[in-house]
């Protein structure tokens, strides 16, 4: 089995190798407005739907097998499923909401913007 190092070397020579492609979904996901509705009900920002969509796609290419069911109203879960065995297995779990942004003048960029600055990319990404 690789040393740890030899993994993180690996991981972040792949995220290098795809750099852009990794900067622009990430780009095009903080631009969904997905707010949750349980802190502000507004079909304009509860867009949770879209990112999930979004992202299916991109999973099936990779050759996961997805699918999706509402866990709330129009509030569905994205699952992708690559088949290991009993012995090597991996689960990946994250948010596609995020809490309220509040008021737009207190933010110095547009937190659905996607917009990168010095390098770093800003949006909206605290998630619930």
């Amino acid at each position: 089995m690789p040393d740890t190092q030899t993994i993180i070397d690996a991981v972040q020579a792949g995220i290098e190798a795809d750099r852009d492609w990794l900067i622009g979904l990430t780009r095009d996901m903080v631009r969904i407005p997905s707010v949750n509705p349980k802190f502000e009900s507004n079909p304009a920002i509860n867009r949770e739907a879209d990112v999930q969509a979004l992202l299916e796609p991109v999973l099936k290419q990779d050759g996961f097998r997805t699918e999706q069911w509402d866990a709330l109203p129009g509030r569905p879960n994205l699952v992708g499923e690559w088949a290991g065995n009993e012995d090597r297995s991996l689960i990946l779990c994250g948010h596609i909401d995020v809490v309220p942004v509040g008021e737009m003048r207190d933010w110095s960029v547009d937190p659905f913007g996607g917009e990168i600055t010095n390098g770093r990319l800003y949006g909206a990404v605290r998630s619930t």
